[in-house]
């Protein structure tokens, strides 16, 4: 995983803190797989949360509507836990959780995770380290959209989410994830017309590409330094 000094990250996630090997040993049972296409929805906001779940492949979207807007919260790739600090804070799920792409994951009941909070040191260190990325990434999302203007939010998302996953080929940078443009805006849940403009004035300035399927960036200490210059505040509302 690539790491850029200076500001903080956005979306950064930390997934490859928590031992797969042993939660896989642990949790993956075959009786409680759950398969889901993309588009499903793992669980819905307001929902009775009575078990958390163990993302062993695919890719989720956490998110809630806002005056008829998807606001996305965060995303989560494999090996992570899903809605494990709902064991410790009994209330009905704040998000919607929907799959992007096929997604394998792992049920395991309130009950049991209980259970292994209270005997299984391995287990609840692995919760703690879960449940404090997802604390972190929230107040990134608040004090990020709240302090900065559009150009800072869009340049550092993108920086963010190529050292989170990402590849080269052809010397640019491609972002292993497929993001549309809407959902670039859902993520920061600034106007999809505004993310859009942004999005080409940093084609046009050489510093990403959008010719593929996937975001590429082409020049990335261009685009760390075109985001160090957005650093202004964001102006009114």
């Amino acid at each position: 995983m690539l790491t850029y000094s200076g500001d903080d990250s956005y979306f950064d996630g930390r997934d490859k803190e928590l031992d797969a090997s042993y939660l896989k040993k642990k949790l993956c049972k075959k009786k409680y797989l759950l398969e889901f296409e993309k588009g499903e929805l793992i669980i819905t906001q307001g929902e009775t949360v009575d078990a958390c779940y163990y993302l062993e492949r695919g890719y989720v979207i956490a998110y809630e509507t806002v005056k008829g807007r998807r606001r996305i919260f965060d995303a989560y790739n494999s090996n992570n836990l899903l809605l494990c600090s709902y064991a410790t804070y009994d209330r009905p799920c704040a998000f919607f959780y929907e799959a992007r792409e096929y997604c394998a994951v792992y049920s395991i009941s309130m009950e049991k995770v209980k259970k292994l909070l209270q005997n299984d040191p391995n287990f609840a260190l692995a919760v703690l380290t879960q449940t404090t990325r997802d604390m972190l990434v929230c107040q990134d999302l608040l004090r990020k959209t709240t302090n900065h203007n559009v150009s800072w939010m869009v340049s550092d998302l993108l920086i963010v989410l190529a050292a989170r996953n990402s590849h080269v080929s052809g010397g640019i940078r491609y972002l292993n994830d497929r993001f549309t443009q809407n959902q670039i805006a859902e993520m920061l849940f600034i106007n999809r017309i505004t993310c859009l403009k942004e999005l080409h004035r940093l084609e046009s300035l050489g510093l990403i590409s959008l010719q593929s399927s996937y975001i590429g960036i082409k020049d990335m200490e261009g685009l760390l330094e075109y985001r160090k210059r957005s650093q202004e505040p964001k102006q009114g509302g």
